[in-house]
């Protein structure tokens, strides 16, 4: 059995997002950026940027399964056919965009047992800055 507890963790710090076909497309890129003055990387001194070619933004990273994770999704059309009641319609689809290229970066030990103590005593959800949860519940399953 995988020792997850003695495990290296990385954290997601860059998407390489690309929306279209194999022939041609559109690329943009969601960083994470790291506003820390004393050079910690503390989880609490960031905040993650969408990049579009002119155009940089801040952007929330909770969208990430959304906006960088292919598959499947609802597309909705609505029609107004000239009066005020526009009709909305539904189908299913593939999304046209998806993740391209990831980043990480190695979370360092002390940054690590900073984590493990913050999430013992309530303060961090450990889900957000470890997989290993989710590796554990799939292999178990």
């Amino acid at each position: 059995t995988y020792d997850f507890k003695s495990s290296t963790m990385y954290r997601l710090v860059g998407v390489i997002n690309h929306s279209g076909g194999t022939e041609s497309g559109h690329y943009t890129s969601y960083i994470r950026q790291h506003n820390d003055h004393d050079g910690s990387r503390s989880e609490s001194n960031h905040k993650w940027a969408f990049a579009n070619d002119r155009n940089v933004e801040d952007w929330d990273c909770k969208k990430i399964p959304e906006e960088c994770f292919g598959g499947p999704m609802m597309y909705r059309t609505t029609s107004n056919n000239g009066g005020n009641n526009g009709t909305s319609n539904s189908y299913p689809t593939q999304k046209m965009f998806s993740g391209y290229m990831l980043f990480y970066e190695r979370v360092t030990t002390d940054e690590k047992l900073l984590i493990d103590q913050k999430t013992q005593n309530g303060t961090l959800s450990k889900s957000y800055y470890d997989l290993s949860a989710v590796l554990k519940s799939s292999m178990n399953s």
